[in-house]
């Protein structure tokens, strides 16, 4: 027996937040342009006014940080509250007070560590929104560690891309022939976007693995994802995306969603109620299309309506079901 997922958000309901997000990333470029220092002012280290826009930049970016976070919450707040199931919707009981505490201090700290601590502040964040939901007075959890997540994105994103650029550096340098060779530059190029596309979809897969840590009530949520079998069905949905000139793109987000959804269980048992996701191909793919130009003609003004009526058309879509596989 399946039983599906309530959901309905009207772009109403989130119409100021985002508006608010988009006004806030377009002040943010406008002022983010006025404060780049150029070659020669970066040269001059000890120069009063470098200082000032170092100063002014970090201000910038602190600002910017806190106040992305503050509009998160009406955000958030409504879109949990737009969920439910067997007609009864999530209640949530958020201390705002608390919330600008934990904007005010987790913006500063990843502000002044250069990201370091955006894991931990990411975690925070995290369990504030779903830690302060219930359903039926169970409350969600989330266990999701953020040294795991600063590990994961070291040792599976930045270190990668060093050791490539080293990697491109030192074939370029020792085998400058191969540069005058277009057979040569089209084969090494290739297997660069190969390599360059395992690794991408191998790395979304682990932080997807990570982020499906979570509970309701007592019952917590388990996993079969495979990294390997999911890196695989990521390539292929890349490759389709590639070959259809990014038309495909709605569908393979869809695919991913569905994906995630289906390798989840209540429980450790295999044979634990599990969730899954109905897709409906074309009509499915044709209504994100439709959104996404709407957003195009509006020049963005229709952003709110889009994220609502996506959730709204396909959260409802997420069962569970009884008796396992």
């Amino acid at each position: 027996m399946r039983k599906f997922l309530d959901y309905k958000l009207s772009g109403r309901d989130v119409m100021w937040p985002i508006w608010g997000l988009v006004i806030l990333w377009v002040v943010a470029s406008l002022l983010y342009s006025l404060l780049v220092v150029d070659a020669d002012a970066a040269a001059t280290v000890v120069d009063g006014a470098w200082g000032l826009r170092m100063l002014a930049f970090v201000a910038l970016a602190w600002g910017c940080c806190v106040a992305a976070s503050l509009l998160l919450f009406p955000l958030c707040r409504k879109s949990m509250e737009a969920a439910g199931m067997d007609g009864e919707r999530v209640e949530t009981t958020y201390d705002f007070g608390e919330y600008v505490k934990l904007t005010l201090v987790g913006s500063l700290l990843t502000v002044v560590t250069l990201g370091i601590y955006s894991p931990w502040y990411a975690v925070k964040l995290t369990k504030f929104f779903l830690e302060g939901a219930s359903w039926r007075l169970k409350y969600f959890g989330f266990f999701g560690k953020p040294m795991s997540l600063f590990a994961i994105v070291t040792l599976g994103l930045f270190l990668p891309v060093i050791v490539l650029s080293v990697a491109m550096g030192l074939t370029v340098g020792g085998y400058p022939e191969m540069m005058e060779s277009e057979a040569a530059v089209g084969v090494s190029m290739l297997i660069l976007l190969l390599v360059v596309l395992v690794w991408a979809s191998a790395f979304c897969m682990i932080v997807s693995r990570w982020m499906l840590r979570l509970s309701v009530g007592e019952q917590r949520l388990a996993t079969d994802l495979s990294i390997g079998r999911g890196t695989m069905f990521l390539v292929g949905q890349t490759l389709l995306c590639v070959l259809t000139l990014g038309l495909y793109a709605p569908m393979m987000e869809l695919r991913y969603c569905q994906y995630l959804v289906r390798s989840l269980r209540c429980g450790e048992s295999e044979e634990s109620p599990r969730l899954g996701m109905v897709l409906r191909g074309w009509s499915d793919w044709g209504f994100v299309i439709l959104q996404l130009l709407l957003v195009a003609v509006t020049l963005g003004i229709y952003l709110p309506w889009y994220y609502g009526r996506i959730l709204s058309r396909f959260v409802p879509r997420i069962y569970v079901e009884d008796g396992g596989r």
